[in-house]
Formats: structure tokens, C-alpha cells, sequence
């Protein structure tokens, strides 16, 4: 790959800077708001402290990335999947998993998008395995601490564990292959695409084929369950508009009914619930209005964002008055969350058309309005981040695979640890386990194949040019690491794991953020760098 424009900035001399700037400022860190380096020497005159407002708007802009998909898309695909019949293992491995995996699928996109003649391979690589080796050790190890005394004698699926490690090592090495080779064919970004239908079929055909005689799917019985109460808002949400609904509408309503009731029982061990409530005890059904009744829909749900939480920690505080402006435009231009109640009424500009306790008989068209917003959001959130990662490589001469690897894909993955570490407290570390298999897996096949595809239909059907920096070959050692050893530590423990083996990932990841940062300060000379397969050199912004 060759030097982006902005490494020859990043080694000119402070005289020379600002000349270089002019003759190429739409290159480094352009997005909706225009170019960030362009601001910093143009609106700041270049002073250090500029550096905090920029990063805190990055802080602001990374936490949206990962809320919108929480807060609104992930909700709105579950009600789609709920809508249209779906099964809950089809749904957490297709709809859902979207869902999941949105924050990396847009950043992705962003990078491959961000610059016509040329990509970033660095970056787009840097992020999905970044995040990758964060969920496979810190995100394994915290679940496996905290299952240790929340979630004694917990054992993960033997078919599960070995459908989506085996998938998930297929994955990576499909994704390192095509990034060694240097050039990377428009055909290939789409037979990424074609892997994950594989993945999925292979999924359906093992729940109703092979499963009957295993533990269930634990990894789509975890996606669901981060739904779970807006499939338990279902049925009354569908009662409601099969009564205010035309003949054709009121039918497909009817249809519906079974699959909002197959969630009427709480399994075994309920997941806890996204609001913070407790879950119900185990077995407890979950009564639905009668018909005579208002269902009052989603009555008392927060507006995340919006609400103040008295409760929460000081950091929790924090994050919500850094991300509250943003909060505020996404529930003034998202029309819903899939949930109803008065606030989503005015947000939904319907108030001379609706009732506070009654969603309207259009409600699901709303739903479809407010995953295509959420889709412009997380496109527009995914741009400016990565116009930012762009500006501070750029400014503190810093690669942008070692800024992958770290801002983004910690950032990204933050969603996973929180929710997994909660899933573990409340019992279902099994379900956690699972998901921090199949998260990564499916984030680096559609990752990779809809960030190709994308830009192969933006350049019309031209060649990408593909690296894997150092910083990156020493990401993907130590994720092979991680995967080999949970393949061997998993199944001789009875498939669990004690604390010992949360210290040995913590230590890996340490380890491995050590020598990413000596590779970045290049002192570890030719390392995993041979002359057969030398390391390009590294972008700066």
C-alpha cells in the first residue's frame, strides 16, 4: 500500500506544515463538518489545546456510535424480527447480529469510504481485529471473574462452542489471507458477504437438524435475550393495531400473535433486563393485558439519553452530560425506538393522530422510518469518527493502525464488555461466553465484506490495494493465541473456566498492547516482518 498523503504531512517540517495543508487539507480528517485539520490550523491557529475540545468531541461521537445501536437499532430489528416471524435463532444471527455488530460494520464502511483514490487498509484491518482480541481476552476474562461467583457451576454448549471457534478461526484467517495478498478483488468483499449466509445456514441447519440432541443455541438465546423486553411488549403492541388496523393489516397482526407469545414464559434463566429491572423468577409466565384492557406499551420505558439517572455512578454521569446533545437530535429526528408511550408520541410528530397509551395502526411503518434514521445516524456518527482518528494521527504523528487497535476498537467493543459482564451478574455467564465467540465472528465477516462491497460499488468495480501493518500482525498472533488456548483451556474444564484463566487473558492482552506500542515506537525492528513479506510503512492520519 502506499504512503498516504498525510504521512508526508506528518514528516514535513512545522514551516512547511500549513503549505502542505492547503494543497491537500480535504484529504486528512474531511467529513460532514469539514476537515478537522483545516480547523485546527485555520480556526485554533494550531494550538495544543485544541487537542482537548477535539477529544472530547471524539469521546461524544464513540458513545453515540455505540448507544444508537443500543438505543434504537437493536430495538427496532427486534420488533422487524418479531413482526415478520422470525425464529429466535434466525433473528439473533441475522437481525440482531446486525444490531450487535453496527458500531464496526459503520466504521468500517466510514474507512473504506473516506478517501476515493485510495483506503486506509491499515485502519479498516486494525479495527476489526483491535476489537476482536479486546472481546476474545478482556471481555472473556471479565465474564469468566465475575461468572465465578455469580454463576457457579455454569458450562458452555459443547455444539455452539465448537460451531462458532471453528467459524470464527475460518473468518479471521479469510480476512488475513485476502489482507496479505496485497490486492484485494471486488469479488472478494462479496464472498465475504457469501460466508456469513453460509454461517447462517449452517446455524438453522444445525438448530433444527442437529441441535435436538445438544443444549440449545446459547449464543441466539443471548441475542435474544438483550431484546427481551421489547419482545415482551410484542403481543399487546400487536393486539392494539389488529384493533385499530385495516382487514389486511389486522391479518398480519393476527399471524403475529404466536411468536410475541412464545416469549410469554421467561426461560430457565432470564437475562436481566435492559431497563435495569429485575427479571422475573425462573419459569414465572409473563401475563399480557387482557383484551379489555389499555396495553399501555412500553408505559414508564426511559428514552435512554434523555432521562437523569439520581443513581448512577459519577462516570455514568459523566458519559450521559457528554453524549446529552446528541441524545436530545436523535430522539428529535428518530421517530421511534419501536417502544410507545407520550414522550415517543410528540418524537413521532403524531399527536393530533394518536393516543398516549394506544400505538397507532402505522406503528410498524414508524419502526421502518426509525432503522432507516438510525442507519443515517450511525453512518454520519461512524464518518466524523473516523475523520478524527484521521486528524489525530495526523497531528500527534501517531499510525492510524495502532489508533484502530485501540480508540476505535475498545470503543466499539465497550457495548459488549458492559453488556456480557451484566449478563454474567445475572446468571447467564453461559449466554456472555457465547456471545463473545459469535460477536467477533460475525462483526469480521460482515465487517470486512460490506466495507469491500461498499466501496467497490463507490470506485465501479476497482481493486483495492491491502496491507497488514505490524501493529496489526502482532494483534493477530496474540488473537490466534487467545483462540487456540480458549479451543484446548474450554473443553478440559469441563467447558468453563476458572479465575486463573481471566489473570492469563488479562496478562495476554496487556502483553499484547505492550508490544503493539514497541512496534509503534519501532523498537522491535523487523519483527513478524521478514523480507518475503515486508510491513508497509505507517499511515499518520
Amino acid at each position: 500500500m502506499h504512503a498516504h498523503p498525510a504521512g508526508d504531512k506528518a514528516k514535513a517540517g512545522p514551516k512547511n506544515q500549513f503549505a502542505l495543508h492547503e494543497a491537500n487539507c480535504t484529504e486528512v480528517g474531511n467529513a460532514y463538518f469539514g476537515s478537522y485539520v483545516e480547523h485546527w490550523h485555520c480556526t485554533f491557529g494550531e494550538s495544543p489545546m485544541a487537542l482537548l475540545p477535539l477529544g472530547v468531541w471524539l469521546a461524544m461521537l464513540i458513545a453515540a456510535l455505540c448507544s444508537t445501536a443500543d438505543t434504537f437499532l437493536i430495538p427496532q430489528l427486534s420488533y422487524i424480527s418479531t413482526y415478520l416471524r422470525l425464529k429466535p435463532d434466525v433473528a439473533g444471527v441475522t437481525l440482531l447480529a446486525f444490531g450487535n455488530g453496527a458500531p464496526d460494520v459503520f466504521t468500517g464502511i466510514a474507512v473504506a469510504t473516506a478517501h476515493p483514490e485510495e483506503v486506509d487498509f491499515s485502519l479498516l484491518l486494525a479495527d476489526l481485529v483491535g476489537g476482536s482480541i479486546f472481546i476474545m481476552t478482556v471481555v472473556v476474562g471479565a465474564v469468566v471473574w465475575v461468572a465465578a461467583s455469580h454463576s457457579p457451576g455454569w458450562r458452555l454448549s459443547r455444539m455452539p462452542f465448537y460451531r462458532d471457534t471453528i467459524s470464527f478461526f475460518v473468518a479471521i484467517t479469510l480476512v488475513l489471507a485476502v489482507a496479505s495478498n496485497g490486492v484485494v478483488r471486488p469479488w472478494e468483499g462479496v464472498f465475504f458477504l457469501l460466508n456469513y449466509l453460509f454461517y447462517v445456514a449452517l446455524v438453522i441447519a444445525i438448530r433444527y437438524y442437529i441441535q435436538p440432541c445438544w443444549p440449545e443455541d446459547t449464543f441466539g438465546v443471548y441475542l435474544r435475550g438483550k431484546a427481551q423486553p421489547v419482545l415482551q411488549r410484542a403481543e399487546p403492541a400487536l393486539r392494539a393495531i389488529s384493533r385499530r388496523a385495516t382487514p389486511l393489516a389486522r391479518g398480519a397482526a393476527e399471524r403475529a400473535k404466536p411468536i410475541a407469545r412464545q416469549v410469554e414464559m421467561v426461560p430457565e434463566q432470564a437475562p436481566p433486563r435492559l431497563d435495569g429491572s429485575e427479571a422475573p423468577e425462573r419459569g414465572t409466565p409473563h401475563v399480557a393485558p387482557e383484551s379489555g384492557t389499555a396495553p399501555l406499551v412500553a408505559s414508564g420505558a426511559s428514552a435512554l439519553g434523555l432521562e437523569w439517572d439520581a443513581g448512577a455512578s459519577r462516570l455514568s454521569k459523566a458519559l450521559w452530560l457528554l453524549e446529552w446533545p446528541l441524545s436530545v437530535l436523535r430522539w428529535a429526528t428518530i421517530p421511534t425506538d419501536s417502544e410507545w408511550d407520550a414522550r415517543r408520541r410528540w418524537t413521532a410528530a403524531t399527536p393530533p393522530l394518536t393516543r398516549d397509551d394506544v400505538p397507532p395502526a402505522w406503528q410498524p411503518a414508524l419502526v421502518v422510518t426509525g432503522f432507516c434514521f438510525s442507519i443515517v445516524w450511525l453512518d454520519l456518527v461512524a464518518t466524523e469518527v473516523v475523520a478524527l482518528i484521521e486528524t489525530a494521527g495526523f497531528l500527534l504523528g501517531i499510525s492510524t493502525s495502532i489508533l484502530g487497535l485501540t480508540v476505535i476498537a475498545i470503543g466499539n467493543s465497550a457495548g459488549d464488555l458492559v453488556s456480557d459482564i451484566a449478563a454474567a451478574k445475572g446468571g447467564e455467564a453461559k449466554m456472555a461466553v457465547a456471545a463473545c465467540f459469535g460477536s467477533p465472528l460475525l462483526m469480521n465477516i460482515i465487517g470486512a465484506g460490506a466495507s469491500l462491497t461498499v466501496r467497490a460499488i463507490m470506485t465501479g468495480g476497482a481493486d483495492t490495494e491491502s496491507s497488514v501493518s505490524q501493529v496489526c500482525r502482532i494483534a493477530y498472533l496474540f488473537l490466534y493465541t487467545a483462540l487456540f488456548s480458549h479451543m484446548v483451556v474450554f473443553p478440559l474444564g469441563g467447558y468453563s473456566a476458572s479465575r486463573g484463566y481471566a489473570v492469563y487473558l488479562f496478562a495476554l492482552y496487556a502483553v499484547f498492547m505492550l508490544l503493539a506500542l514497541l512496534a509503534e515506537s519501532r523498537k522491535l525492528g523487523d519483527f513478524l516482518c521478514p523480507a518475503s513479506s515486508p510491513c508497509p510503512p505507517p499511515v499518520e492520519g
